[in-house]
């Protein structure tokens, strides 16, 4: 099943937006080599390579290859849903690791969340820390888009769906209950994606670690 979204924020395709055709074009849009076409992208937080990356991302597979649903990277988004090229984009990752300090990060999580919406429909939530919350503002700064503290809920999505999500929520919390400290994080990466379309349409541009 695909979903048209434009991110992990839940944003669904208005009426009338043009959907995309063969080979991922947009109907009745084209860019050429001087006047490339701005897609939407996002911009993740993402863990280290190895065990925790291995295990969240089992963990998204796992739950949504019964449902029928498209498997994800696990993230945390920092910026969701600004369109640009892929070169302004890559520049805009550029200039986000450059500015949040890997020795500060640290991602905890709290508990599993039944969500309401299709991106963040069964998460777990983060703490909602100073240096998470400074990371999120520099990427939003980089990308040209508006920051709200306030507003800013840091999770990791570990189900998209429909419908009510309690049950999934309380399979995934006795599953990850013994696990969960594990699944935490410091450090990590910034990646930018390409989110145009549905899940099986996103694609990673590009990656960096963060700063030292």
């Amino acid at each position: 099943r695909r979903r048209h979204g434009g991110g992990p924020h839940g944003r669904r395709r208005p009426a009338g937006e043009r959907q995309r055709g063969a080979g991922g074009a947009v109907e009745g849009v084209t860019g050429t080599a001087t006047t490339p076409m701005a897609v939407l992208h996002s911009i993740w937080l993402v863990p280290p390579p190895g065990p925790t990356r291995d295990a969240l991302a089992a963990v998204v597979r796992s739950h949504a290859a019964p449902r029928g649903e498209a498997s994800f990277a696990p993230h945390v988004t920092l910026a969701g849903a600004f369109r640009a090229t892929r070169d302004a984009a890559a520049g805009s990752l550029a200039a986000a690791a450059a500015a949040i300090p890997a020795g500060d990060m640290r991602v905890n999580f709290v508990r599993v969340v039944a969500g309401r919406e299709y991106h963040r429909w069964v998460y777990l939530l983060a703490e909602k820390t100073g240096p998470l919350c400074a990371a999120a503002a520099a990427a939003a700064t980089a990308a040209g888009v508006p920051f709200d503290e306030d507003a800013y809920m840091p999770h990791l999505s570990l189900a998209y769906g429909e419908g009510d999500a309690t049950a999934a929520a309380a399979t995934l919390t006795a599953e990850l209950a013994p696990t969960l400290p594990s699944l935490c994080w410091a450090g990590g990466e910034v990646q930018v994606w390409r989110t145009e379309g549905g899940v099986t349409d996103w694609a990673l541009e590009a990656s960096m670690p963060l700063a030292g």
